[in-house]
């Protein structure tokens, strides 16, 4: 079967206003810079900015493609590129079928001509001939919902009244291709559902090949089996939509918000496990006897007999696992309170470098042993120093574990605090521990353990943290995870 969308060397180049025009200038400036201008080199002083660049891929009929990408990817500069609005600057595009495109609201109407013009207008723009526009007319206007308001001018139809008809109008007549770009986000929740409805059954009767942009991946799972995750221009991934979200996942890029479909951590732990199961044997190997001969209450090793027949050393792995495998690739990260130093190697298989640090001396000394072929900076030092010590370096992701937990509030919230003068512009704050949602829980959890004195509630967490961060989320009531703004 040949592909209905085909793609090899795809890329799009914008020119960008000078650094020194500042964007429109005056006619005295023009005339005043002429002489430079005539004997400067005017391609050495361009600036372009890429947003697509050597995009190779396929799509077959009747697949359902979502793109997915944060704000700038060049999502919707490649779907511009698809429906013939923009031309590529290299490499070509092939498209062996009519396509029809919902690229923003209001896109392919004359707001002076009525409902009823446009949707003529639009059948003809897509080379619909009149009489198969006028065979399927009734269907899209009972479709949009818009009847009594169809010889009305559009320049009076609200924003969710021009994408009913606008999409009525592209699912109804007769195009191979259907691109769709987040104008769904306009309507209400009955009407997407309809339209994802409309979709899937087009898509399943008729063979249509349907690409979808949306940021409600919620949508985007239910209704793509196929994803292609876009960075910065280029196609990183592209099969399976889970494999594409994956990709996005662990590209740290996706805004936190996307986590929320994974609260369930110990997903994330299972495919970690499966891609490094020697990793997490050799941590199931250490015991905490291994790094001291005294009985220290607040250091735990998952490898441990209580975790082990208790099967709590999942959970305890899954966390480390999570925030390396979704956060930590490529970075450099802090680790405050590393303990045994387990959880570090597991950072460290990810992460581009981990500094470990932790308040005691012989702890430390017998990790760098214990662990000697992890690629960790192992440190020794108080925990409330460390700010101090660490003072004028920063890191990408920054990672507290149950340690906090043991802090009196005061000490936690200064820690917490001083912690993030250590991290990154648009670097990562992650601590796991045990969140309460109310003061009834957490007493129940300190009488349990007295020494848990820090425990903060996800509202305490939230009040005090949130304002400082750009995006946060909390999962599980386990993992705190904060982005500060770039």
């Amino acid at each position: 079967m040949k592909p209905i969308i085909s793609a090899r060397g795809l890329g799009k180049e914008y020119r960008l206003p000078g650094v020194c025009s500042g964007g429109y200038g005056t006619l005295r400036e023009f005339l005043t810079s002429l002489p430079s201008r005539m004997f400067q080199s005017s391609r050495s002083e361009r600036r372009t900015f890429w947003a697509l660049k050597d995009l190779d891929f396929d799509i077959y009929p009747g697949e359902r493609v979502g793109l997915i990408g944060r704000n700038g990817a060049g999502k919707s500069t490649l779907l511009k590129v698809l429906s013939r609005i923009t031309e590529p600057t290299t490499g070509a595009v092939t498209l062996r079928g009519r396509v029809g495109s919902l690229l923003e609201v209001g896109a392919g109407f004359h707001p002076e001509l009525s409902g009823r013009e446009n949707v003529f207008l639009n059948g003809a723009i897509l080379g619909m001939p009149k009489k198969a526009i006028t065979k399927r007319f009734d269907e899209i206007v009972d479709f949009a919902e818009i009847e009594k308001f169809i010889d009305m001018p559009v320049k009076h139809y609200s924003s969710g009244m021009y994408m009913r008809l606008a999409f009525a109008i592209a699912a109804h007549l007769d195009q191979q291709i259907l691109i769709v770009d987040e104008v769904l986000a306009v309507g209400d929740a009955d009407f997407q559902r309809k339209c994802l409805g409309k979709m899937e059954a087009i898509s399943q009767k008729d063979g249509r090949t349907i690409l979808f942009v949306s940021h409600s991946f919620e949508m985007l799972r239910q209704f793509c089996k196929q994803g292609m995750f876009l960075h910065k221009g280029r196609l990183i991934a592209k099969g399976d939509f889970a494999e594409a979200e994956t990709a996005y996942l662990q590209s740290g890029t996706a805004p936190l918000f996307m986590f929320t479909g994974y609260e369930n951590v110990m997903d994330i732990f299972q495919r970690s496990y499966d891609e490094h199961p020697r990793l997490f044997e050799n941590v199931l190997q250490a015991r905490l006897s291994d790094f001291t001969d005294e009985k220290l209450p607040n250091y735990a090793c998952p490898g441990d007999e209580e975790y082990r027949t208790s099967g709590h050393w999942k959970k305890m792995l899954a966390r480390y696992a999570f925030t390396a495998s979704c956060f930590c690739r490529g970075r450099n990260v802090l680790e405050v309170g590393c303990g045994c130093g387990w959880g570090a190697t597991i950072l460290a298989r990810y992460a581009r470098g981990v500094t470990a640090v932790d308040p005691n001396p012989e702890i430390i000394r017998r990790a760098s042993q214990f662990w000697s072929e992890a690629s960790v900076n192992w440190m020794r030092a108080d925990t409330a120093q460390v700010p101090v010590l660490l003072q004028g370096r920063k890191f990408d992701v920054v990672f507290m574990g149950d340690g906090l937990a043991f802090l009196p509030h005061a000490e936690l919230r200064k820690l917490l605090s001083e912690l993030l003068t250590l991290i990154a512009p648009g670097g990562l704050l992650v601590l796991s521990s045990y969140f309460p949602d109310t003061e009834k829980d957490r007493e129940q959890v300190q009488q349990k353990n007295q020494l848990l004195v820090g425990l903060l509630l996800c509202s305490e967490l939230k009040e005090f943290l949130g304002g400082r961060m750009g995006d946060y989320i909390i999962l599980s009531n386990q993992l705190f995870v904060g982005r500060l703004p770039d």
